[in-house]
Parts: structure tokens; C-alpha cells; sequence
């Protein structure tokens, strides 16, 4: 009696190939699902850092003050520039 050389049939190879690609496929996104976590959770702690409007409102009214003050003083001097 002769032994035969183990050889795969197509479909089988096929189906293995298949589910060899589906473990990568499954290995890949559990991978980005993490990268995805850490990143999420480095955005929600510079999150904190971040100023709110309630805190911004007195500065942009003093900055704004300020524009308003030298374009007033622009304004100014061009009307005496005109009118002597």
C-alpha cells in the first residue's frame, strides 16, 4: 500500500485563506480600535486645558475696547488732517 502526498483540495485552501485573511482583518481593527482609545483619551485631558467663553468674554471686551479706541484715534486724526 503506497501513502499519498497530503495535498490540499482548492476549496480547502480557498477556506483557509479566507479565514487566515479574517484573523488579520480582526487583529488590524483591534489594533486601530486601540490606537483609537489612547488617542481619544489624550483629547479628553487636553480638553481641561481649554477656556471657556464665560472665562474669554472679559478679554475680548478689552481687547475689542482697545481696536475701538485706536481706530477712533485713526479717525481723529484724519479729521484734522482734512479740517484745519
Amino acid at each position: 500500500m503506497t501513502r499519498k502526498a497530503s495535498v490540499t483540495p482548492p476549496a480547502a485552501a480557498a477556506a483557509t485563506a479566507a479565514a487566515t485573511a479574517t484573523a488579520l482583518a480582526f487583529a488590524d481593527t483591534a489594533v486601530l480600535l486601540a490606537r483609537i482609545d489612547e488617542r481619544t483619551k489624550t483629547i479628553e485631558g487636553q480638553l481641561g486645558k481649554l477656556v471657556t467663553q464665560e472665562e474669554f468674554r472679559p478679554v475680548k471686551q478689552v481687547v475689542y475696547g482697545m481696536v475701538g479706541f485706536a481706530l477712533l484715534a485713526m479717525l481723529g486724526g484724519i479729521v484734522a488732517m482734512v479740517l484745519p
